[in-house]
């Protein structure tokens, strides 16, 4: 049996040119894929995705689970509406794309993070203001159609028991 040959590359996501310090999972992550695709690559091997430790090392992380902050695109929290456009555009790097900045990186994402986060926690709260808000009218629409009609209210009750 013959075996087909195959190969790949290993490239670490910040190691990709982009806008905001170092790369990100984003649209160049996206293009590099296609790119791998139409050289002929199958494998797209990455080193570990989980934060660092105090000297870069993403080896001795502090968690196995969590994710790299550095590595969240803030254009994809524009597209969700967290961010604003003018917020995004403060966090591009003044430097090189093609030189990686991770303290500035991490220091851009966490304070996007953060703004991002209060958006967020903001409009749960309006949202889950307004279901409340429904389910009120809902109770006081019942309420007064009852009024108007108790013995089919009575009858409703009954049945549901």
């Amino acid at each position: 049996m013959q075996s087909v040959r195959t190969a790949g590359v290993l490239l670490h996501l910040t190691s990709l040119p982009g806008p905001f310090g170092c790369g990100v999972m984003g649209e160049e992550a996206r293009a590099f894929v296609l790119q791998l695709q139409r050289m002929g690559f199958h494998y797209w091997q990455v080193l570990p995705l989980c934060p660092v430790d105090e000297t870069g090392s993403p080896y001795c992380s502090c968690s196995a689970l969590a994710g790299n902050l550095a590595l969240i695109d803030p254009r994809q929290l524009m597209a969700d509406s967290l961010l604003t456009e003018a917020e995004v555009r403060e966090s591009v790097y003044g430097g090189s794309m093609y030189v990686a900045d991770f303290d500035f990186a991490l220091k851009q994402k966490t304070a996007l993070l953060k703004r991002a986060f209060a958006r967020l926690k903001k409009d749960r709260a309006v949202c889950k203001a307004e279901r409340m808000g429904r389910r009120l009218r809902a109770v006081l629409r019942t309420q007064r159609e009852e009024r108007r009609s108790p013995v089919v209210g009575m009858a409703e009750k009954r049945s549901a028991l």
